[in-house]
């Protein structure tokens, strides 16, 4: 039988308690289960991504089977995967395995997505901008991969309209995305 011993190493800081454990046991569990529903959710953004592609960008470099992909594009719908859950618990809402839904059920997951559209495409693309500065990218009036370089490295708002409408479409997919996972979009329990 082994027994866990809890040490604390440093005598300026505070002791263990039994709260400050299940918050840490709570901030494990989170991270397991974002990357559980991650690796279920990568797959179906990219498989949506793809059924979208206008006809002059199919057969292009990133149309094909997300198992075929390379390491950079299979960890940029990785990324954009990890966003999700994230992005829904600003309107209440988690992810969850599938279960029977009502169309009342569904219904409401829309409203609140559609009611604050605006603010979550606003932190949809604050997501994606943190995931490219982390990466060594910088704002730059051209895209250029190689200098890593890209010229909606800016706010939001400041975001042309048909920029800002891709925001808003990602967050309206968001159900699809789940459902093509097996999961589904609920009110977090409080």
């Amino acid at each position: 039988m082994s027994v866990l011993r809890l040490v604390n190493l440093d005598s300026e800081a505070p002791p263990l308690d039994a709260d400050r454990v299940i918050q840490c046991g709570n901030a494990i569990r989170h991270l397991y289960t974002v990357q559980m529903f991650s690796e279920k959710l990568a797959p179906a953004i990219h498989q949506d991504y793809r059924d979208h592609l206008p006809e002059h960008q199919r057969g292009g470099l990133y149309d094909r089977q997300y198992e075929e992909l390379a390491e950079d594009g299979k960890a940029a719908n990785l990324k954009a995967a990890i966003r999700i859950p994230e992005i829904l618990k600003l309107i209440g809402c988690g992810l969850a395995p599938p279960s029977e839904s009502t169309p009342g059920e569904e219904q409401t997951i829309t409203d609140r997505l559609n009611r604050n559209l605006e603010a979550l495409a606003n932190a949809e693309h604050l997501g994606w901008m943190e995931e490219r500065l982390i990466a060594g990218w910088s704002y730059g009036p051209q895209r250029d991969n190689n200098a890593r370089k890209h010229p909606l490295l800016v706010p939001y708002a400041d975001l042309p309209e048909f920029e800002k409408e891709k925001d808003r479409q990602t967050i309206r997919r968001y159900p699809s995305y789940a459902k093509l996972a097996g999961l589904k979009i609920v009110p977090q329990r409080t």
